[in-house]
């Protein structure tokens, strides 16, 4: 039997549980009649959800659970305005640009989480929603997230070529360290933070009709509404909101301001997500959220 995993689990957390109890041999494992050149073995696929459903979790997992339950595309989904399809062409341009913002090969995790995983399922997992790395807050528990400390001993090993996997609550098997620290978020969390955490993580269950391709442009509207038009005050406003949160957010403000004042800018989807949930954010604050918006397939 296939091991016991959370939904929102991670595919490559799955598989690593499952490389643990026996099911596969290795992470390194080549996967039979596969012919990629470059992603044969079994931990190397696990950013193709279609495959995986196909050759691992036959039967346990569909393409659809694999890809609205266990990735990030939820996200891209509701940038793009589209729905899931299988296919090719489909997973290319889901995987096309990797972003430094929306990431599912992260290593944070919320130690509550870890322990109710572990008295659950047997071992801790790496969940998708705490793998957004501008998302420091487990939105279940209302806690701040833990992440790995990076040894230098064992990176290159672990952290680079993933050869040693290991789960959150266990330690690394090359240094016995890696238990992990809080990562930096401040003494208070400002309600305007805590508003972007939970519309980023709303964001994996359920479309965010602002950011789609044709509803964006209405969040550039948010200045005149707010402020008379004068952007600059509006940054004032927006940061001000976020408060203690707003240094490491800076980024991702700078690139909502860009927008603002070009709303046909392109800046690419791993930069323009994170600025227009951030701009969502504030007008869902402020006016409310849309009516009728249903959940992904559940």
């Amino acid at each position: 039997m296939f091991p016991t995993f959370p939904r929102s689990a991670t595919i490559e957390s799955m598989v690593i549980a499952a490389v643990q109890a026996g099911w596969f041999s290795s992470l390194r494992e080549k996967l039979p009649g596969v012919q990629i050149s470059k992603s044969r073995r079994l931990f190397d696929c696990c950013n193709k959800p279609a495959l995986m459903a196909e050759r691992v979790f036959v039967g346990v997992l569909t393409f659809d659970d694999l890809l609205l339950h266990h990735t990030l595309a939820p996200i891209s989904l509701s940038f793009y305005g589209m729905k899931p399809a299988a296919g090719a062409e489909f997973e290319s341009w889901l995987w096309d640009t990797p972003s430094n913002r929306v990431s599912i090969l992260g290593y944070a995790f919320c130690p509550l989480c870890v322990e109710e995983d572990t008295l659950r399922f047997g071992c801790g997992h790496w969940r998708r929603e705490h793998q957004i790395e501008s998302v420091r807050i487990c939105q279940t528990h209302r806690i701040g997230l833990w992440g790995l400390d990076e040894c230098r001993r064992c990176r290159s090993d672990f952290y680079s070529t993933k050869r040693c996997a290991f789960l959150p609550g266990q330690r690394c098997p090359i240094c016995r360290k890696g238990e992990g620290r809080a990562l930096p978020l401040g003494k208070t969390i400002s309600p305007g933070y805590q508003a972007y955490c939970e519309l980023f993580t709303d964001a994996l269950l359920m479309p965010i009709p602002e950011i789609g391709p044709r509803e964006r442009r209405a969040l550039a509207e948010l200045p005149r509404l707010l402020c008379n038009g004068n952007i600059e005050v509006f940054s004032c406003i927006l940061q001000s909101w976020l408060g203690n949160q707003s240094h490491f957010l800076a980024s991702i403000v700078s690139d909502a301001m860009r927008f603002l004042y070009q709303p046909a800018v392109d800046l690419g989807r791993s930069r323009m997500i994170p600025s227009l949930i951030l701009l969502a954010a504030l007008k869902r604050t402020v006016y409310g959220y849309p009516a009728n918006v249903e959940r992904w397939a559940m």
